[in-house]
């Protein structure tokens, strides 16, 4: 009876121990939102060092073949059980802060520890408390081997609970809780055992002890954690984490996927904000045409509408005009957007560049001449034939030719078509005389809903697709384009025309 009286008192007391300690432990959790996190880990790294102390200098005997730390017992399992319990609550930055903050006050107060020791063993003390010096000169090994533990637990617990949550989702919180823990301390006590104190011939008597203390107190903070979810600080499963297979690990691969997702959210916002300008852009493209047609149109339905024929053919060709050019303006946006949902069809057949290219600059001389430009076609004497979408190659050279001459006020645009040489694919190059291109620019010419110059473009009207849909034709059609310019220098386009398709697009 004496025996059980005895491990029933020392039960208690160890229990009591932990109520104590989780008292404080959960209300400083509870006051993180006034208080940050600051205090909890302070108090965490402070225990942490003491329980490697009471670890490997003071226990309680159970039996005659079984020593139990209150160290390992209440203190340690405390730390584990109460990062869980941040992880449950909090985000995974504040989770990793909480690691790695505790892994840094817990090697302060050692190196702290040990610098106090080796003054009290080589300078003049005086120790008003008696405080023996071997708890300031405990060997090292357990220290850094506790560290260790430290370390890699705090890590492991998140792990195995993704874990289980993953894999048992339909088991209760509390056994999930529970199991996680018991399972990490268990394991942490064979490893902390067998790395601290290898080679004193005490292992196996410590080792049960160790066992029999993580994981019953273990348990004991699972429910104490539990009861406190439940009961302080109710919130749903998920609510800060993530669902699937990643988020075993996510604990781990944070720092990968914060930047990837903050990488991602850029490219999102700049997107957004591109968009936003082209739509402020298009709102003027579409209501000048717009405008123009009711204008005019209202103009002739008015009682005051001219009844001269020449005037009234005068306005009826502004209307045609604007109407055209409104048109141009949707036809653009539509074939961007069939190309970006990929539901552009390619009717392919074998034809002849030169004819091709002959045909498109014909339609778009009006242009050059409206601007006393000259708009020339410079093609090769033997023909060359290719297997092409004769609509889409020719709106890709209308696109190249019409932006050229939009932007050049004095010479001339040159079509020119280059033929196999030296067994190389040929080639079609648009050539100006233009106002050029900034080198900085050159890339950003191709993208979508972004415009190279603002000022250039209120003088150069423009839906500023054109290039983007020439690119995406391009890369469907399994041509390679780029080009060069230089400010006031003039723009080469050049398309190598590759007489193979990717077999993704080939479509008959």
């Amino acid at each position: 009876m004496a025996d059980l009286s005895s491990i029933l008192s020392v039960l208690l007391s160890l229990l009591a121990e932990t109520l104590l300690v989780a008292a404080v432990c959960l209300g400083l959790f509870r006051l993180r939102r006034r208080l940050g996190l600051g205090p909890l880990l302070v108090l965490l790294g402070s225990n942490q060092v003491l329980s490697v102390i009471l670890a490997t200098s003071i226990f309680f005997r159970l039996t005659p073949d079984l020593v139990i730390s209150p160290g390992s017992t209440v203190l340690f399992t405390g730390t584990i059980a109460t990062a869980l319990l941040v992880y449950l609550r909090e985000d995974i930055p504040k989770t990793r802060t909480l690691i790695f903050g505790l892994v840094g006050v817990n090697l302060a107060l050692v190196a702290l520890l040990w610098v106090t020791g080796w003054q009290m063993s080589r300078l003049p003390t005086l120790n008003l408390l008696d405080l023996p010096i071997e708890i300031f000169l405990l060997n090292p090994r357990p220290y850094l081997v506790g560290t260790a533990a430290l370390f890699v637990d705090l890590f492991l617990i998140v792990i195995v609970y993704e874990l289980g949550r993953q894999t048992l989702g339909g088991v209760p919180k509390l056994v999930r809780i529970v199991t996680s823990l018991v399972s990490v301390l268990a394991l942490d006590a064979f490893v902390f055992t067998i790395g601290a104190f290898a080679g004193t011939g005490r292992v196996s008597e410590l080792l049960a002890g160790q066992l029999v203390g993580k994981v019953t107190f273990g348990a004991v903070w699972g429910v104490l954690i539990w009861a406190y979810l439940r009961l302080v600080e109710p919130a749903a499963e998920s609510r800060m984490h993530e669902t699937g297979e990643v988020a075993v690990l996510s604990i781990l691969t944070y720092r990968d996927r914060y930047k990837m997702v903050r990488e991602q959210l850029e490219v999102e916002r700049a997107a957004s904000r591109a968009k936003s300008r082209f739509m402020a852009h298009m709102s003027h493209e579409l209501r000048t045409p717009l405008n123009a047609i009711i204008g005019f149109t209202s103009l002739l339905l008015s009682p005051s509408a001219p009844k001269d024929r020449t005037q009234v053919r005068l306005y009826l060709e502004r209307v045609a005009e604007n109407g055209r050019h409104l048109l141009h303006l949707i036809n653009g946006i539509l074939d961007l957007s069939k190309i970006e949902a990929g539901r552009i069809e390619l009717n392919l057949q074998e034809l002849s560049v030169n004819d091709l290219v002959a045909e498109t600059v014909e339609q778009v001389r009006s242009q050059a001449v409206a601007k006393n430009l000259h708009l020339r076609a410079d093609l090769p004497e033997s023909e060359i034939r290719l297997t092409t979408d004769a609509v889409r190659f020719k709106q890709i050279i209308f696109n190249l030719v019409g932006n050229a001459i939009k932007f050049t006020d004095d010479g001339g645009v040159t079509v020119k078509l280059i033929g196999n040489e030296a067994g190389s694919a040929p080639r079609l190059e648009i050539v100006d005389t233009g106002i050029g291109i900034p080198s900085e620019k050159l890339e950003s010419v191709f993208d979508a809903f972004t415009q190279v110059d603002a000022g250039m473009n209120r003088r150069f009207q423009g839906t500023g697709l054109g290039l983007t849909i020439s690119r995406a034709l391009c890369a469907q059609l399994g041509y390679q384009i780029g080009v060069e310019s230089s400010p006031c220098g003039g723009t080469v386009f050049r398309l190598t025309l590759n007489p193979v398709l990717p077999s993704q697009y080939v479509k008959s």
